[in-house]
């Protein structure tokens, strides 16, 4: 942890101002990449002190704190009146997870959140919602997730922006989970 705590400043514990923010070590943490990031799959792949076959990377176009507060909604899960930890930011939870959601959920998961990669040996697993709130599922190269070759910005291919200078668009961010 503390070797991507110095590799990437900009980052922020998942349970950062709530009942378990003294759980820091145990906490999930979200890392902002650069936009010129290198594939941080491949740059810690042969650190033993840090392995992120578990981790996640996220795409979005709102801020670090921003990303932390929506996704701290989803942490804990009440069952019959006991609180547990939703293991959301763990690639090998979440596709579970999305798979047994509707479509309101997956809305509401995915309001701040344009896609979702989850590490799959040599591919990725991307996630995504369509136009009508249905999971989409698309295996990818990792180079994909790093070098934008994946995007295909569809309001550009059907219509002209209609961006104002008062309402432009949001950048597009990447985070990872770890």
């Amino acid at each position: 942890m503390l070797l991507l705590q110095k590799e990437y400043a900009a980052h922020t514990s998942l349970f950062k101002d709530t009942k378990d923010e003294k759980l820091w070590d145990v906490a999930p943490w979200i890392f902002a990449l650069d936009d010129d990031a290198q594939n941080v799959f491949a740059k810690w792949n042969d650190d033993y002190n840090c392995s992120l076959k578990r981790c996640l990377i996220i795409e979005t176009p709102v801020s670090l704190n921003e990303l932390k507060i929506h996704l701290q909604q989803f942490i804990y899960k009440k069952t019959e009146g006991i609180t547990y930890f939703n293991r959301f930011w763990d690639a090998a939870v979440l596709p579970k997870q999305l798979g047994r959601m509707n479509t309101k959920q997956l809305a509401d998961f995915f309001e701040e959140i344009k896609n979702i990669y989850a590490h799959n040996g040599a591919t990725a697993l991307k996630y995504t919602l369509d136009k009508k709130d249905r999971l989409v599922e698309d295996t990818i190269s990792i180079k994909q997730i790093f070098s934008g070759e994946n995007e295909v910005d569809e309001e550009k291919t059907t219509e002209p922006s209609t961006t104002t200078p008062d309402k432009q668009e949001k950048p597009r961010r990447r985070f990872f989970t770890e």
